[in-house]
């Protein structure tokens, strides 16, 4: 996942990255920075798959594709979970 920006603020126990997310995160001693990374990989590794299916499906032939039940301009929305 590629950050446009990032803006942690462990003062406020905020932390707002990419996409407007914005998490509230509770200091309790170093294990905010354990959180932190942790929702970040979770994130990172959730982005890494939706861009290898994103991927696959782009390579189905459009035959393939309405197969199973969709057409190309359907799978961003399929992949994002978008209705």
């Amino acid at each position: 996942m590629h950050f446009r920006y990032a803006d942690v603020d462990l003062g406020t126990s905020t932390i707002d990255v990419n996409y407007g997310i914005t998490s509230l995160v509770q200091k309790q001693g170093g294990s905010t920075m354990v959180k932190i990374l942790k929702e970040w990989f979770k994130r990172s590794q959730e982005a890494r798959a939706r861009r290898a299916a994103m991927s696959e499906l782009n390579k189905f032939t459009d035959k393939e594709l309405q197969d199973l039940g969709f057409g190309r301009s359907e799978i961003y929305a399929k992949v994002h979970g978008i209705k």
